[in-house]
């Protein structure tokens, strides 16, 4: 890693970590992941059809074979929701906040901060493996 790349990560990492936006990304998704695999497994249970034809070949398993079936559908379309919510943010916000000419006039390559954003980003992701219970905390 260059020098410039690490400064950029660094100040991109600590935006994030300011953030209330990656937060509440956070929370919303760790929520709405119980929420919906908690339904979705209850209702395959009660042997709702349309849940049950939505399974797919998770519908004849059942317990723990299906409950982390339907987490593992639910945890990757919720993750790459909140991954692009998040990244999305982390960009626009240099416009909405006026930044952007500021990071025009740095010496820094704009594709290092662009890295940068998403390398920070990439870096939250990876705390969603892990267990902790905030990302940056």
């Amino acid at each position: 890693m260059s020098h410039p790349f690490r400064t950029a990560l660094v100040v991109e990492t600590q935006k994030l970590r300011a953030s209330r936006v990656v937060l509440a990304a956070s929370v919303l998704v760790l929520v709405g992941i119980s929420v919906l695999v908690g339904a979705m497994t209850a209702a395959a249970e009660a042997g709702n059809e349309q849940i049950l034809s939505q399974l797919g070949t998770l519908a004849d398993g059942g317990g723990w074979e299906r409950f982390w079936g339907v987490s593992a559908q639910v945890t990757s379309a919720a993750g790459l929701l909140c991954f692009g919510v998040v990244l999305a943010w982390v960009v626009g916000r240099e416009f909405a906040d006026g930044t952007i000419t500021g990071l025009f006039a740095i010496t820094v390559p704009k594709a290092t901060i662009a890295l940068a954003k998403l390398a920070s980003r990439w870096r939250g992701a990876q705390w969603s493996q892990s267990g902790s219970p905030h990302p940056w905390w």
